[in-house]
């Protein structure tokens, strides 16, 4: 029988250097999922870059976290992972700023048709940026939020937990959550210049 997510988390606090690598198996299946969810709504990311590129960048990104940062919890690791896929579509945002290419001259990535990465979708009433000034008011606005706001959209649009999955984790209501969701929501808005949340 294998261990437990909280027998691994306890052994990466106590200093196993192999734990770290199995939280980061645990992670590996929903960032990628959530890559290939999130790419087509970020045009500039997605002109350049295939969501298994996004996806394991930011795995990357938290099994260097994990050298120094020991998760007391499932929440907590999701929560970081969350963060590591914000910073990773944030680093490549700003990698690409300076490619513009006519959307003509585009070619498939392979895991996201071409006639895809040019499209701003809206996931969950929220949209992904155009440009690197409104990723940069994005940023800002996540990091806004209230602490309870800003976990509720780490997981939730980052991670792409659903609402029970959510509440089970961080031990609130699903009503809570939805509370919480929809005000994350209208702050985001509010400050990318919206009139009103979408």
């Amino acid at each position: 029988m294998g261990a437990t997510l909280d027998e691994i988390l306890q052994a990466h606090r106590a200093g196993d250097e192999r734990a770290a690598e199995r939280l980061v198996e645990y992670c590996r299946a929903r960032v990628y999922r959530r890559a290939d969810q999130l790419l087509p709504d970020f045009a500039r990311v997605a002109r350049h870059e295939r969501p298994s590129d996004v996806a394991q960048d930011a795995l990357v990104g938290l099994w260097q976290a994990l050298r120094t940062t020991r998760p007391e919890s499932e929440r907590h690791l999701l929560l970081l992972a969350g963060k590591k896929v914000r910073e990773t579509l944030y680093d490549l945002a700003r990698r690409h700023a300076g490619q513009r290419h006519g959307l003509g001259k585009l070619e498939s990535q392979g895991d996201v048709p071409a006639d895809q990465h040019a499209v701003l979708a809206a996931v969950d009433n929220v949209t992904g940026p155009a440009t690197l000034d409104d990723w940069t008011r994005f940023q800002c606005a996540i990091d806004m939020l209230p602490e309870d706001e800003r976990e509720v959209m780490h997981l939730k649009w980052f991670v792409g937990m659903g609402e029970d999955e959510i509440a089970e984790v961080v031990g609130l209501s699903r009503s809570t959550v939805q509370r919480l969701w929809k005000a994350a929501k209208h702050g985001i808005n509010q400050a990318m210049g919206r009139e009103q949340p979408r």
